[in-house]
C-alpha cells in the first residue's frame, strides 16, 4: 500500500486540486451576516466588536474564507488593511482545505520548521519547508516581546506557518494575504517622508543609509553583499540608493520584509527583480512579492526546459 505521505518533493501544476473553500452560498447571506453581528454586539460578549461596521467587515473577509461569522469575529483582525489570524485557525484552514496539509519538523524555544505538502493524485507530496529561527526572530525585533519570551515556541510556530502558508497554500485564504497576530504590528513602519524628485545624490545616499541601518538593520556584512549583489546588477552607486529608496516606500519597511523578498526572489539577483517590479508598475509589497514569485518560477520552467533538450 503507498504511503499517503511522501517526503519526495515534487512540481505540482496549480489548482490540480482545488482547495476547499466553504462555497458562499453555504455560508450566511449579507442580511444574515449583517443580523448576526448586530446580535454578538449587542450580546456584550465579544469585546472585539467595538465598531459595528468594522466587526461586519470582518465578517466578510471570513466568509470569503469559509469561516463562519463567530470565529471571524474572535479570529481575524484587520490590520493597514490586511488580514491577520491565529495560528491555530490559520493551520485548521490548511487541513480544512483537502489540498494541502503539514507536518511540523522541528519546533523548539529557537525555531521552527514546517513542512507543506499538497495532494497529486491522491497522495500528498511535499511542495517546500518554512522556517522562523531565532535569527529571524531578533532582526525582526520581536525577541523583547512578552509573548516571544512566555511562548517562544508557539510564537515560533505561528510566524513559520504564516509564512509558510502565504508561500504555499495562498489560495486557502480566498486570495488574502493573511498574516498571524503580531505579525504586522511588529513588522510594518511606516517609511519616512519621501524626498523630492530634484534630491541631490548626497540626500539620497544618506536616505538610503538610513534604511539600510534603521529599518533594514544592516551589518557591515550585509553592506559588502548588498554591494556584490548591486555590481552583479550593473547598478551605479545612485542607482543602488534609488532602488533601496523605493524598496521602502513599495513596503520593504524592515528586515524581516527584506529577508521575505529575497527568499521570495530564490536565487535571482534581488535588485535586479526589484528594478523589473517598478518597471512593471508594482504598487506595493503585495505585488512585490507576487512578482517575485513569478520571475523565480518562469526562470525554474525556463532551465527545465533547457535540462530536457
Amino acid at each position: 500500500m503507498k504511503n499517503a505521505m511522501t517526503t519526495e518533493l515534487a512540481t505540482v501544476t496549480p489548482g490540480e486540486t482545488p482547495a476547499q473553500i466553504v462555497p458562499a452560498d453555504t455560508m450566511p447571506s449579507f442580511d444574515e451576516l449583517r443580523l448576526m453581528v448586530e446580535a454578538m454586539a449587542k450580546s456584550g460578549f465579544f469585546k472585539s466588536i467595538q465598531d459595528y461596521n468594522k466587526a461586519l467587515t470582518v465578517a466578510l473577509v471570513g466568509r470569503e474564507m469559509g469561516i463562519a461569522p463567530a470565529a471571524a469575529i474572535t479570529g481575524i483582525h484587520i490590520i493597514e488593511g490586511k488580514p491577520s489570524m491565529g495560528s491555530n485557525l490559520m493551520a485548521g484552514l490548511v487541513k480544512r482545505s483537502g489540498k494541502y496539509t503539514y507536518r511540523v519538523i522541528s519546533n523548539t524555544a529557537t525555531g521552527c520548521e514546517i513542512e507543506f505538502f499538497e495532494k497529486v493524485a491522491g497522495n500528498f507530496v511535499s511542495i517546500g519547508t518554512s522556517d522562523f529561527s531565532q535569527d529571524d526572530a531578533r532582526a525582526a525585533g520581536v525577541l523583547v516581546k512578552d509573548n516571544w519570551k512566555k511562548y517562544p515556541k508557539s510564537m515560533y510556530f505561528a510566524r513559520a506557518m504564516s509564512i509558510g502558508a502565504r508561500t504555499h497554500c495562498p489560495d486557502v485564504f480566498g486570495g488574502h494575504a493573511v498574516y498571524h497576530e503580531g505579525e504586522i504590528e511588529s513588522s510594518y513602519s511606516q517609511p519616512h517622508s519621501p524626498l523630492p524628485a530634484t534630491a541631490s545624490p548626497q540626500l539620497k545616499e544618506a536616505e538610503a543609509t538610513r534604511i539600510r541601518r534603521s529599518s533594514w538593520q544592516y551589518t557591515a556584512e550585509d553592506n559588502t553583499k548588498l554591494k556584490a549583489v548591486s555590481d552583479a546588477a550593473g547598478l551605479t552607486k545612485e542607482q543602488r540608493f534609488e532602488l533601496i529608496i523605493e524598496a521602502e516606500k513599495l513596503g520593504i519597511t524592515d528586515r524581516y520584509r527584506h529577508d521575505e523578498f529575497i527568499q521570495a526572489c530564490e536565487d535571482l539577483n534581488w535588485l535586479s527583480v526589484l528594478a523589473n517590479a517598478i518597471e512593471k508598475g508594482a504598487g506595493d509589497y503585495d505585488s512585490l512579492i507576487e512578482f517575485a514569485g513569478f520571475v523565480a518560477s518562469q526562470t525554474e520552467e525556463e532551465q527545465t526546459e533547457d535540462v530536457s533538450a
